[in-house]
């Protein structure tokens, strides 16, 4: 039986997923996103126990967004994924998001590597990869996740402890946790004036249940706002990240 090259799942935003403004959470999305990649690889038989079997496991390396708009409380979405390319331990996977009118707010662009479940190393995708039906020509953006710059531990931190909320089924803090914890350390008046326009982040390290976690960034004068973000734990960075902010109207 031919596997589907294009999966997509249908979401409402839920109230526990939206801020008080009604806007979808970001994490939130992202969330979407990677259970739409995890039924994806389900359907074609490299999901999560078919990776564990093989004493391997799919870890989220970096991922790119460009979203047109936020979507908000109880509207309907629909994401689309599939994978883009296949190459030593990684996989390139795309995505859009539409809204109800089928229009795309949300383009975006996710790098996993294969890692062996023990030592935790890159170890080439393997025996499944030939199950993967892939879709180079279709490209949700030409710009790939690429490099961030280096961000200084003389700005704002803010600190908080991984919790067991914050873990997923490899056994490590979920990515979307990171990104919680970004929009956690924000100056609320800034991050209710403002919306996300773009964002790309590395996840560099792993962490776990009671990790001490520390958040820097630093936001540039620039039109629009930039923000960069370094995520360390025990004085070993774990993740970066780039956010390119949209004013709202007042």
């Amino acid at each position: 039986m031919e596997k589907p090259a294009i999966w997509t799942d249908t979401y409402t935003v839920r109230a526990s997923q939206a801020d008080v403004h009604r806007r979808l959470r970001l994490p939130a999305l992202c969330h979407a996103m990677q259970e739409t990649a995890a039924h994806h690889a389900v359907e074609i038989g490299a999901g999560f126990d078919d990776m564990r079997a093989l004493e391997k496991v799919w870890v989220l390396y970096k991922m790119r967004l460009v979203l047109t708009r936020t979507l908000c409380w109880q509207e309907t979405f629909r994401v689309e994924t599939w994978v883009r390319d296949l190459r030593g331990p990684y996989s390139s996977r795309d995505f859009y998001v539409r809204d109800g009118a089928g229009d795309i707010v949300v383009r975006a662009s996710f790098l996993w590597v294969t890692l062996d479940w023990t030592s935790r190393k890159p170890v080439r995708i393997g025996d499944v990869g030939h199950l993967f039906p892939l879709l180079p020509e279709r490209q949700a953006l030409t710009d790939l996740p690429g490099k961030l710059p280096e961000v200084p531990l003389t700005g704002p931190c803010w600190s908080t402890i991984a919790r067991y909320s914050d873990t997923d089924l490899a056994g490590h803090v979920n990515n979307a946790a990171y990104l919680r914890w970004m929009y956690d350390s924000l100056d609320p008046a800034f991050r209710d004036a403002h919306e996300v326009s773009e964002l790309e982040i590395h996840f560099l390290g792993e962490t776990h249940e009671s990790n001490p976690i520390e958040v820097y960034n630093v936001l540039s004068p620039a039109i629009p706002p930039v923000q960069d973000f370094s995520v360390r734990s025990s004085g070993k960075e774990v993740s970066r990240a780039r956010l390119v902010w949209r004013t709202l109207p007042a």
